[in-house]
C-alpha cells in the first residue's frame, strides 16, 4: 500500500510529460533512402553529371509570411544545397550563381511552404519546442522549358537548440544530396 501513491505519482508525471523524455531525438525527420519526402521526375534522363544549374532563393508559399526571416531561411536552403553540390569530389553538377545565369542548364527553384515554431507544455513544465520547415519545388530545363522534376521535402527538429535556420541548412543539403546521387547515376 505504501507504494500507491509512488506509482501514482509516476503514472502522473509520465502523462503529463507525454512520455517525450521516452523518446529518442528526431532532428532529422525523413527517409534516409530516398533524402526527399516526394519526388516526381518527368524526364529523370536530363539531369547528368556536368550540368550546369542555377539555384534560385526560394520564395515565400501562400501561408508563409514574406519577410527578413523567411528571406533568410531561404538562402539557407541555397547554401545547403549549394555546398553540398559544390563539395562533390565527383562534381556531377555545378552550381551557378546569379551573374552567370545565362550559362546554366537548368534552374532549381522552389517555395517554402512551412516554417514552423510550436511550444507546448503543461503550465510551463515539461516545456517542448518543435520546429519544422517544409519545402516544394522543382528543377526547369532552361533550353525548352520543360520540367525535370517535381520535389517536396519537410524537417522538423523536437530538440530546442536547433534553429529554423539550421533546420533549413540541413534541407538544403538534403535537397543537394539527392541532386548528386542522381546526377551520378546518369
Amino acid at each position: 500500500m505504501k507504494r500507491l501513491p509512488l506509482l501514482f505519482l509516476f503514472l502522473l508525471v509520465l502523462l503529463v510529460s507525454g512520455c517525450s523524455w521516452l523518446s529518442k531525438d528526431k532532428t532529422a525527420v525523413g527517409d534516409e533512402k530516398s533524402l526527399l519526402k516526394t519526388v516526381n521526375w518527368v524526364q529523370a534522363s536530363k539531369l547528368k553529371k556536368g550540368s550546369k544549374v542555377l539555384i534560385v532563393p526560394f520564395s515565400p508559399g501562400k501561408d508563409v509570411a514574406a519577410n527578413d526571416d523567411t528571406d533568410r531561411l531561404a538562402l539557407k536552403v541555397v547554401k545547403g544545397c549549394a555546398e553540398v553540390v559544390m563539395g562533390d569530389p565527383q562534381e556531377g553538377l555545378i552550381v551557378l550563381n546569379m551573374e552567370e545565369a545565362a550559362k546554366a542548364d537548368y534552374i532549381l527553384k522552389g517555395r517554402i511552404q512551412r516554417a514552423d515554431i510550436i511550444q507546448s507544455g503543461f503550465l510551463g513544465f515539461f516545456r517542448k519546442v518543435h520546429k519544422s520547415i517544409k519545402v516544394s519545388g522543382s528543377i526547369i530545363d532552361v533550353n525548352d522549358d520543360g520540367l525535370i522534376m517535381e520535389f517536396s521535402h519537410h524537417r522538423q527538429s523536437r530538440k530546442g537548440h536547433i534553429s529554423l535556420n539550421e533546420l533549413a541548412l540541413l534541407l538544403g543539403r538534403d535537397i543537394g544530396n539527392y541532386l548528386i546521387r542522381t546526377s551520378e547515376r546518369k
